[in-house]
């Protein structure tokens, strides 16, 4: 105890406290830009690494493949059969399919859907294949959509999907079912239905282990490139090692790969500001998943439609019409399939959280871990910079008396974070329960949800802002007091006084944040 009050006494004699709370600001900023700084050093050498396989049961592009010229006039005959109905009803494609699938042997169902938004019927079909080597409890899913991302309609997705699908009930090697779904998009249709298998399907497949979503909407027999998308609802991300395996894959039937709508051009460049801009590119992809799409804009992210049940999910897209045949890139989800069919647990050994630059290159969690701690605490200490009595940009006296928190003061505070808390957790739990008893989707419930969300919106605002109002009062109440009680000198009282009319803005502004 004597040390601690020698250290107490002789840090009051310096005058390290007010000094130290003037320089929170400072302190603020340079996190800030350290935190920058390190996210800018990502695609530098030696900072990243170079993407490998680390589930050695998944074996990528080991075993021959077997989809080639034979199955092309397959998928030309569907294709061909495809486009000449593109003009019809949703029912009618999704008979001409159901007839196809029959034939061929899967087991055949349509889920009803009827879109919130505009009310419009989008009956979905899928067709299951029970592997005959499985025990039945283990699925992969093939979705091509009837329109992509982009709002084309994917002709060629689809009728590679039924050539595919024909071929896959011809091999005696799958130890999991196969489950082929054709939504109208893959935004609400494809979500819907998985949700629904979740729920309340009576046919089922298994549990799903991994997901591939299949769009070409050219109706050539070329395609020059493929870009994969990976980037789920609120930013999940599938396991590393299904991405590596389809880049794999990719590169190894000839294909180049795109990451984040990179342009052709530029597949083959390797250097500092490509990784640098397939970095933020694929931030900003993260940060801003879940923003929906219009309907006219096409379907909205594939990869968040299974976002939230633990299944690996990735889209791969054909681009352009020259190049490799379309058999080819066939080969791609057949070798992807295979591999996946490989396992015998769940995906688990490679990263969950990680940024790629790059197909063949990425950052883990823990190197870019950092940068997101050092922004954290740049608001934390600018927070707590505005609350010891930095929040007037033109003070440069430090009030003591602010270090103070007197009885009242403190159980304010505590009142306020005990209610923040509670609120937080009754509106978790509340939402649980209500999306748990409440179907989505149903007529009826669209208002209910509408309004339970205004009603969230509102209120998290209202309890969000409720600590900046408190803590502005506070802020408040001891500047009367220390105007009342103490002098202040006499060379900063005009300083004082010329800006006391901004003080009441600043408080305000650098409080909330």
């Amino acid at each position: 105890m004597a040390l601690l009050e020698v250290l107490q006494r002789r840090v009051e004699q310096l005058g390290l406290i007010p000094k130290l709370v003037k320089s929170l600001p400072r302190v603020s900023v340079l996190l800030s830009i350290l935190g920058i700084a390190w996210i800018l050093s990502l695609p530098m050498d030696g900072q990243y690494r170079n993407t490998y396989i680390s589930e050695n049961a998944l074996m990528p592009s080991q075993a021959y493949n077997f989809f080639r010229e034979s199955e092309w006039n397959f998928v030309r005959g569907y294709r061909e059969e495809v486009v000449a109905h593109l003009e019809d009803s949703i029912y009618d494609r999704n008979t001409l399919l159901q007839n196809w699938l029959d034939e061929v042997g899967y087991k055949t169902s349509i889920l009803n859907y009827t879109s919130a938004s505009d009310g419009v019927n989008k009956p979905i079909l899928f067709a299951i294949y029970h592997a005959p080597k499985g025990d039945d409890t283990e699925a992969m899913v093939l979705a091509a959509p009837w329109k992509t991302e982009d709002g084309d309609f994917n002709r060629g997705g689809v009728s590679l999907a039924v050539g595919l699908a024909r071929y896959f009930h011809r091999l005696s090697i799958w130890s999991k079912n196969i489950i082929v779904v054709f939504p109208e998009n893959a935004q609400d249709a494809l979500k819907y239905w998985v949700d629904s298998y979740h729920t309340n399907l009576d046919q089922t497949g298994g549990s799903i282990e991994s997901a591939a979503v299949l769009e070409y909407p050219s109706g050539g027999d070329g395609v020059d490139f493929v870009e994969i998308s990976y980037v789920g609802l609120n930013g999940q991300l599938p396991n590393l090692d299904l991405i590596n395996c389809a880049v794999m894959i990719s590169e190894h039937e000839g294909f180049k790969v795109s990451l984040h709508n990179t342009p052709k051009g530029q597949l083959w460049t390797d250097d500092y500001a490509s990784r640098l801009t397939t970095l933020l590119k694929g931030i900003f992809e993260m940060a801003t998943a879940g923003i929906l799409k219009n309907e006219n804009n096409g379907g909205g992210n594939a990869c968040e439609a299974f976002s939230g049940w633990n299944i690996q999910t990735f889209a791969i897209k054909a681009r352009g019409e020259e190049g490799m045949d379309i058999t080819t890139f066939g080969r791609v989800i057949e070798a992807v399939f295979r591999s996946v069919n490989n396992l015998l647990e769940k995906f688990h050994q490679s990263f969950f959280f990680y940024l790629l630059l790059a197909p063949r290159h990425f950052v883990s969690i823990g190197n870019y871990l950092p940068a997101a701690v050092l922004s954290a605490f740049a608001f934390a200490i600018a927070a707590l910079s505005a609350i010891l009595g930095n929040n007037n940009l033109y003070n440069t006296v430090f009030e003591p008396r602010v270090l103070k928190v007197g009885t009242k003061s403190l159980i304010s505070a505590f009142v306020t974070f005990a209610g923040v808390l509670s609120a937080s957790l009754l509106f978790g739990f509340a939402l649980v329960y209500i999306t748990r008893t409440v179907p989505y989707g149903n007529e009826e419930s669209t208002d209910f949800y509408t309004t339970l969300t205004y009603g969230i919106v509102i209120s998290s605002s209202l309890i969000s802002a409720s600590p900046a109002i408190i803590s502005l009062k506070i802020g408040n109440l001891f500047s009367k007091s220390s105007t009342t009680t103490e002098k202040v000198p006499s060379s900063l009282s005009s300083n004082r006084a010329n800006n006391n009319h901004l003080k009441p803005l600043n408080d305000y502004v650098l409080a909330s944040i």
